[in-house]
């Protein structure tokens, strides 16, 4: 399961960016705070960070597949592209525009190995 995400080590990185810091075990009390600049979160911040990061990991796990979706049908969208008919064309500027819809009309869940649940999200057809 990829729990990195909604880990006290990434919620220490996202709330204190850049700040020097050791832990041994992904336990608050195990943090060895080293940083001058930076005051050590409270152990409130990181629980509440900590959650709105899990809650947050199905839309960005969502979107990391959704841009890679975007990205291999970059091509299709080049006024030089060999499309057959300008209905082609059309399509794939259809999907493309709703893969960029995708994410503000999808309510995206985890399997139980902590990745996306790819029926949980009803994907655009390639043309």
């Amino acid at each position: 399961m990829n729990t990195y995400y909604c880990s006290l080590s990434k919620a220490l990185s996202v709330l204190r960016p850049g700040a020097q810091w050791a832990m041994s075990n992904d336990n608050y009390d195990e943090i060895q705070w080293m940083d001058e600049t930076q005051e050590k979160p409270t152990r409130e911040e990181c629980l509440q960070k900590m959650e709105e990061l899990r809650v947050e990991e199905p839309m960005r796990l969502l979107r990391i597949m959704r841009n890679t979706r975007l990205d291999q049908c970059d091509k299709r969208t080049l006024p030089d592209y060999p499309h057959k008919n300008d209905m082609e064309r059309e399509a794939w500027l259809q999907y493309r525009i709703a893969l960029r819809d995708l994410p503000g009309i999808s309510s995206p869940t985890l399997n139980d190995m902590g990745l996306l649940d790819m029926s949980s999200v009803v994907w655009p057809q390639e043309p």
